[in-house]
């Protein structure tokens, strides 16, 4: 596990201020003081990374299609930031390109893969062609065997597991259910995990992951006593909608 500060994740750019996954969310998640953005990647219809987290654009673009049935050109041409407000009118979905080419030097950049394996080397082209260090990107997906193949096709990048609670955990279940994950991360070989959040994460918990030397993050903590009790224990950072106010409550 790196040494580093507890870091501020921007889930989908800064998203309770500015609509999800656009160029306003990012650039406003730097103007926050984020230590990265998190945003998630599809496929168009002819092949290009796309920053949207829905497979289809209903909900940010009110058309009822599949992302992957779209051109790049079809889907520029939606108005996914409306939904948040009209300030917001005409925002467009960005490619993973855009968001990249707009990263400071000394911050990072979370990607995770909606569109499965297929989204890995044309991600790993995106960022060869853009000049962004490979410590920089993390890499990361629900699907543990799409990470195991990340760490293949993309060597030097961070590679994290992302972890959804299927049941209500309660401490008898967490126990063996965290040990679980931890065994399952080390045998695929991943950098870290990045686990839904819940205060049954403890520093026993933590430690054991250091020893593994596993990186652990957690997703998605708007909630001051929260945060604050995860960077206690010493995780590696949280995801959360509200960069500024987050670091403001962890002073």
């Amino acid at each position: 596990m790196s040494n580093q500060e507890f870091m501020i994740v921007a889930h989908r750019g800064a998203s309770f201020y500015a609509p999800e996954n656009t160029m306003a969310s990012v650039k406003l998640a730097w103007e926050q003081g984020a230590d990265a953005v998190e945003v998630d990647v599809h496929l168009s219809k002819d092949g290009h990374a796309v920053v949207i987290h829905d497979d289809n654009t209903l909900r940010t673009a009110s058309v009822d299609k599949m992302v992957k049935e779209q051109t790049l050109s079809e889907l520029k041409a939606l108005d996914v930031g409306r939904w948040k407000g009209t300030r917001w009118h005409d925002e467009h979905i960005p490619t993973l390109k855009e968001v990249i080419e707009i990263i400071p030097d000394n911050k990072k950049i979370f990607i995770e893969v909606k569109g499965g394996p297929a989204c890995l080397p044309v991600i790993r082209k995106v960022i060869d062609s853009c000049e962004i260090l490979l410590r920089q990107v993390t890499i990361m997906d629900f699907d543990i065997d799409t990470m195991i193949m990340a760490k293949e096709q993309c060597p030097g990048f961070n590679i994290l597991w992302l972890v959804e609670y299927e049941n209500r955990l309660t401490k008898n279940t967490a126990k063996s259910l965290f040990e679980e994950i931890l065994d399952k991360a080390a045998a695929a070989g991943v950098d870290g995990i990045n686990l839904q959040a819940t205060d049954l994460i403890d520093a026993v918990f933590i430690d054991k992951a250091r020893e593994t030397d596993l990186d652990c993050f957690v997703w998605t903590v708007n909630d001051a006593d929260l945060s604050r009790y995860f960077k206690r224990i010493g995780l590696s950072g949280v995801t959360t909608d509200r960069p500024a106010w987050i670091r403001s409550q962890l002073v």
